[in-house]
């Protein structure tokens, strides 16, 4: 039945109840918008007294509210309509309408709601937020949004690491959590309720209101599927109450546990087809028409011999008409490669494994931190279409021809006789007229003159089709096995064949084909994105792409409330939810060609290594392997599926009393609660061990080096010559890592500690088979596995003390006032498994961290009626003004950590008493109409982890803004001179400016890479929020019965944001600093702190930064939002249009416009970055709804629709059409919508029974644009479930 809404008219109602404290008004504690306290509403009966408006009836005397006044403890029932704050409230009707069955699916199906972070994905692949549920006002970040139960705060589901999703390091609320077969309806409101709310309620509030007063039993059964018969769910539910004490009391019970299936990649076409979008052979491959021969030739002007990439308007990415393949680089069962210089010359002769230098190293790996030896890019084109540097022919010596291939480079050394020879006659044949000029000139025309007259790689293949493309690669890219190109058509300008060899599933050596290029002058390949459509010839993810977790929800709810006396009611709140998130198959880490890492470089082995045989062997040296070679290999088969899984546990009880009283004739209202919460989530993953992973790789044949004549039996070498390992780190492995050891009395020392074999693990080891697919023992996997995993447990104690009432009437209406307090405990603690503590596993090691934060909130509201019931004048009918004001304060504490140059690090945080204030009213200058506006100021405070976060290890490279090459930039050249100048100085390096000076023009770091931790940052300010609102509500009750049109204009900024930052970052504000050495003033915290450099007593790398970097989070950055959210409501009865029993008709409309969405890192908005327009952050957003009720059947239909948008880069978009621009081939998706439908009917004695089939996404959309653009760039896929189908019943009892 269609829910009316309060109407205007003569009846005061007063609403004395703080908004944050709402509850004390009814028997939930709760409210659905912000209201100091009496709100006026005419034409509202109210003939008990009580305060809220009777319910209007029907001529037969039913209900025509459907008991929509009574929703909320607020009395605001709906506040897209009412108050002065915009926002959106679902009903439980709806909720239960459009089969929703997680609170974050029904809150992201409202348009001004962002994603968030959800059970679709893996939140970034981060595991401590596997399938968490975070929602996100305004697209602001999730640690932005205040989540609330009945009006209070909830125990936090995010944990104290970096590693949660979108690195939103806040006290985000676990939607997961909350039954949503118990919510009587979802309160959202927007920006400029934080002095009702409290602090953190930057982007608005969300508040789910629970059933608390249910009488009887209720069974709900609930299941759905795709069409397609994957995306599994099903929900059981359960509700019974009771009256107690002659209705004085009540008690309500229920259970819900809902399952949903995984969905993975490969069960969808566009994922499973595994498109690719290489690097297109024709960007910076357009020849210049215009081209002219001259000494003065501009290039970056475009007078080049071809127009430069970077605006030839040929996009750098194609997915063309669809282009199956993968990366050549990388395969589940290996792919092989030649060896090269740098594995010869710094790696032993006898070495197998991961292709690093010695960690041991000083020189070759600073820190023990080993470096790559080979790599490969993965956007090299197979066939170019633009110069060439490698492969092209050109010889100085080759004064006829020049070159097979146009040249990116002049052959030769510049200024030798023989270059300039070669340049002459390059000139003389292709520019004779020109002469003179200097020698750079010249060999500037000579080479654009190659440029011009030799074909590329792509020319020759488009008039030789027939060419080999393997030809291409021996000849072009390095590093691929080759040989002799045996085509005599071709082997004059392609001497060498490429061999790309590959192991099959089995572990036999295969020569794949791995490009076809179909249309030479259509079909891309890249190293990375090769174009085959033989799938299987190249690794395909989609099987280990996660589109949903499975996840299991199980929530039970105890509630109750008892009136102990007429004027006291106590009340309590019981919950326990257990989640438990599954991603099944998860893509392992890899040892490939293409890292620059050094645990997942590319693998090397001997053609002598015991697991290849006869064959093996043959192959290998036929494609000219005569000692070593190269593998590059994802270890799926390793870890197998590589499941992952979180399990989160939440206990959380309130008890609480209400009440009111009569004070010199005035009615008061109070309410006093205490909420304990608590959040206890463990993951478990498996993960490859480090060392022991490279002891397994080094196989031999144990007679083979022990005596030279080889007895089959395959040990790790290790095993033989143990004293050449022990004590010492493997290659490829980062040998020091920075922690924090807890000590006994609780405290933390920062320890390096040498990762390096020891005995037990060279007596345990098991050599392992990389070659072809599971092909390693399983003792071997057992060997190198480790079951890894977290615990983080949050708490939350929280007391809540209200009073409000009216103070004395004024001409307009009685004056209100509320006030209210609050205290709140926050504690969390984050504690990673023993070998990822210490990284020992080939992830970044993981901190422990702990910490809590006290806060207390004071707040005062008031409703002041200047015009109001018989006091008014025309065109004000009503005035209301409704100010208030807040203070808080946080402080917070850790355990002091000893860090590695002594110091202790006092991690206490004492804030400062802030003040959030607002300044809000309506105005109704004739009756029909409402005006209402808000202007607030607002904060987050800094989380625990923010404050505290343990010490997370982390290694890195230093870019010094002292070095010599960075010293004359930043944004004022002279003050980092200066600050520079004054760190030597204190370093004792130089005893005034100008010896400094002298040190600093000299300055070169080595550019090792250091090691350090990024840790919390106690001194952190709270972000701040500036908001306002403004718009109206239009009711033309007595012109259209039943319609509502409310529209806002929303503006909000977000000023010093935490954020993340790094050891460069913090030298760049360090030495930038107006205020140096001390950055506090600027942004929160002293960056200059954060580091330390090596003291001039040092033998070596003095000056340079030393390890033990401390970086850490600080408040910089600013985020704008400018939008206008509208809606519209409409109800009537068809029986005055087509005669009794017509039944009713429903109609709503949302409507939200994003004008702006910038994004300042500075700061400064002048220099701030626009993304309104994009895919995420589309300008406009719909939603409509139309719902049909006749008797006990409803059908219901809903159209989301989004505008077409663009891709932005730079923050603008990218210009020119999908074909032609600088990024990509498809810069541009059209509208779309996707419509939901619902038919239910309910029946028996009292509509016991309900029946109720939902199709979701009926037209099947799944995608934006086109289908083989979409999927190849990963731009504009709508829904990856499709059409889905959910049939519910429910009986009550």
């Amino acid at each position: 039945m269609f829910k009316h809404f309060p109407t205007a008219g003569s009846c005061r109602i007063a609403l004395f109840a703080s908004v944050g404290l709402a509850a004390l008004l009814a028997g939930s504690p709760s409210f659905a918008q912000e209201t100091a306290v009496a709100q006026t509403v005419d034409d509202c009966p109210d003939a008990n007294g009580d305060g809220v408006c009777d319910s209007p009836t029907n001529a037969d005397g039913s209900d025509s509210s459907g008991g929509q006044i009574v929703v909320t403890g607020s009395r605001i029932p709906r506040p897209e309509f009412d108050g002065t704050i915009p926002g959106s409230q679902i009903s439980q009707e709806q909720i239960e309408s459009r089969s929703f069955t997680n609170t974050l699916e029904v809150l992201n199906d409202i348009p001004l709601v962002g994603p968030g972070a959800s059970q679709f994905g893996t939140n970034g692949g981060q595991p401590a937020s596997l399938g968490a549920a975070f929602v996100d006002l305004l697209d602001l970040g999730t640690q932005r949004t205040l989540t609330l139960v009945n009006g209070r705060r909830y125990v936090s589901g995010n944990a104290a690491t970096l590693f949660v999703a979108a690195n939103a390091t806040g006290s985000q609320v676990d939607l997961n959590t909350i039954p949503t077969a118990l919510i009587r309806n979802l309160d959202v409101l927007t920006v400029g309720g934080a002095v009702a709310y409290g602090s953190d309620a930057v982007a608005g509030v969300v508040n789910a209101v629970l059933r608390d007063d249910f009488e009887g039993v209720q069974i709900t059964g609930l299941s759905g599927l795709t069409d397609r018969g994957d995306g599994g769910l099903y929900r059981i539910t359960g509700i019974a109450g009771m009256n107690f004490g002659d209705g004085r009391g009540n008690i309500t019970a229920s259970i819900e546990y809902n399952h949903d299936d995984a969905l993975l990649g490969d069960k969808r076409e566009g994922i499973r087809t595994n498109f690719v979008a290489p690097t297109s052979f024709r960007n910076g491959a357009r020849r210049n028409s215009a081209f002219t021969p001259s000494l003065t030739i501009d290039v970056a002007a475009g007078q080049g011999a071809f127009l430069p990439a970077a605006s030839d308007l040929v996009p750098n990415n194609i997915a063309g008409s669809g282009f199956p393949g993968g990366s050549i680089l990388l395969t589940f069962n290996g792919a092989i490669f030649q060896s090269n210089a740098n594995i010869a010359g710094f790696a032993p002769a006898n070495f197998q494994g991961i292709a690093t230098t010695d960690p041991q190293s000083p020189t070759l790996s600073p820190s023990f931190r080993p470096q790559v030896l080979i790599n490969q890019a993965g956007n090299t084109n197979l066939v170019p279409g633009t110069p060439i540097a490698t492969g092209n022919g050109c010889a100085v010596t080759n004064l006829t021809t020049f070159c097979n291939f146009a040249p990116s480079a002049l052959p030769g050394t510049a200024g030798t006789a023989a270059r300039t020879t070669f340049t002459n006659a390059v000139i003389t044949r292709f520019a004779p007229t020109i002469t003179g000029g200097t020698a750079a000139q010249r060999d500037a025309l000579a080479l654009q003159l190659l440029q011009a007259n030799i074909q590329t790689p792509r020319e020759f293949l488009a008039r030789n089709p027939n060419a080999n493309v393997n030809a291409f690669i021996g000849t072009t890219i390095p590093n691929f096995l080759d040989i002799a190109n045996p085509d005599p058509a071709t082997s004059g300008v392609l001497p060498r064949v490429a061999v790309p060899l590959q192991f099959d599933a089995a572990g036999n050596v295969i020569n794949p084909i791995v490009a076809r290029i179909s249309d030479p002058a259509v079909t891309p390949s890249t190293t990375g994105g090769a174009v085959n459509p033989d799938a299987g010839a190249f690794l395909n993810p989609a099987a280990y792409t996660i589109l949903r977790v499975e996840q299991d929800r199980t929530i039970g709810n105890l509630l109750g409330h008892y009136d102990l006396t007429p004027g006291i009611t106590l009340y309590t709140e019981n919950q326990f939810a257990r989640v438990i998130s599954r991603s099944p198959r998860n893509l392992a880490s890899s040892n490939t060609i293409g890292a620059a890492t050094a645990e997942n470089a590319a693998l090397v082995f001997d053609i002598t290594n015991p697991f290849l045989d006869a064959a093996d062997r043959a192959a290998l040296t036929a494609a000219g392997v005569t000692s070593k070679f190269v593998l590059s290999r994802q270890n799926q088969d390793i870890v197998g599926d590589n499941p992952a899984v979180v399990r989160s546990d939440t206990y959380r009880t309130v008890v609480g009393a209400k009440g009111e009283f009569g004070l010199l004739e005035q009615r008061w209202f109070w309410d006093a609660s205490f909420t304990y919460g608590q959040a206890d989530a463990r993951g478990q993953s498996f993960q490859i061990k480090d060392i022991e992973y490279a002891l397994a790789l080094d196989a031999v044949d144990e007679g083979l080096v022990r005596n030279g004549v080889a007895n089959g039996n395959i040990v790790c070498r290790a095993q033989v010559t143990p004293a050449a390992y022990l004590g010492r780190t493997p290659q490829g492995v980062n040998g020091l890592e920075l922690v924090r050891v807890r000590q006994p009395d609780g405290t933390f020392v920062e320890q390096l500690i040498r990762k390096v074999v020891t005995q037990d693990q060279i007596s345990a080891c098991r050599p392992l088979n990389p070659f072809g697919y599971n092909q390693m023992s399983a003792a071997s996997k057992e060997y190198v596995l480790a079951r890894t995993g977290f615990e983080n447990t949050s708490k939350q104690y929280f007391a809540l003390a209200t009073l409000g009432g009216t103070l004395f009437d004024l001409p307009g209406g009685p004056l209100g006032v509320a006030i209210s307090g609050e205290y709140r405990r926050e504690e969390i603690a984050y504690k990673p498994d023993a070998l990822s503590a210490v990284g020992g596993t080939r992830t970044a090691a993981l901190a422990e961290t702990e910490g809590y934060i006290d806060a207390m909130e004071f707040s005062a509201e008031a409703r002041i009626p200047v015009f109001g019931d018989d006091f008014n004048i025309p065109l004000f009918r009503n005035l209301d003004l409704t100010p208030g004001v807040r203070f808080v304060k946080q402080d917070g504490a850790a355990p002091d950590v000893r860090l590695l140059n002594g110091s202790v690090l006092d991690q206490t945080s004492t804030g400062e008493w802030n003040t959030i204030y607002s300044l809000a009213g309506t105005w109704r200058p004739i009756k029909p109409l409402l005006l209402r506006g808000n202007y607030t100021r607002s904060i987050r405070q800094p989380s625990v982890t923010e404050l505290f976060l343990g010490g997370q290890p982390a290694f890195t490279g230093v870019t010094d803004p002292c070095a010599s090459a960075n010293i004359g930039a930043g944004l004022v050249p002279a003050t980092r001179r200066a600050n520079c100048q004054a760190a030597v100085i204190a370093a004792g390096l130089a005893t005034d400016a100008t010896s400094a000076n002298a040190f600093l023009n000299s300055y070169v770091p080595s550019g090792a890479n250091i090691s350090g931790t990024f840790s919390g940052s106690p001194g952190l300010s709270p972000e701040r929020g500036e908001s306002y609102t403004f718009g109206g509500v239009f009711e033309p009750r007595d012109l259209i019965p039943g319609l509502r049109i409310a529209a806002d204009y929303i503006n909000v900024k977000v000023r010093d944001q935490i954020i993340p930052t790094t050891i460069v970052t913090a030298l760049q504000l360090c030495y930038d600093s107006p205020t140096f050495p001390d950055t506090s003033a600027q942004v929160g915290v002293n960056a200059c702190s954060f580091f330390n450099r090596i003291p001039s007593t040092a033998a070596e790398r003095r000056f340079e930064v030393d390890n033990g970097f401390n970086s850490g989070f600080i408040n910089l950055g600013t985020l704008q939002v400018k939008a206008i959210n509208g809606t519209v409501e409409y109800g009537t009865d068809l029986s005055g249009l087509f005669g009794e029993g017509a039944g009713r008709f429903e109609f709503f409309g949302n409507v939200y416009h994003l004008m702006d969405y910038l994004s300042a890192p500075d700061g400064n908005l002048a220099n701030a970055q626009q993304s309104a327009g994009t895919f995420a952050r589309p300008e406009w957003e719909l939603q409509l709804r139309g719902r049909y009720e006749n008797g006990g059947f409803f059908g219901q239909w809903t159209w989301n629709w989004q505008d077409a948008t663009r891709v932005f880069s730079g923050g603008v978009p990218v210009a020119g059409t999908n074909d032609e621009n600088e990024l990509q081939d498809l810069i541009a998706n059209p509208a779309f919508g996707i419509h939901d439908a619902t038919i239910g009917y309910t029946f028996g004695d009292d509509e016991r029974f309900r029946l109720q089939f939902t199709v979701r996404n009926v037209f099947d959309k799944l995608i934006a644009g086109p289908f083989e653009r979409v999927y190849g760039l990963n731009q504009g896929r709508v829904d990856d479930f499709g059409r889905r189908f959910v049939l519910s019943a429910s009986a009550k009892f």
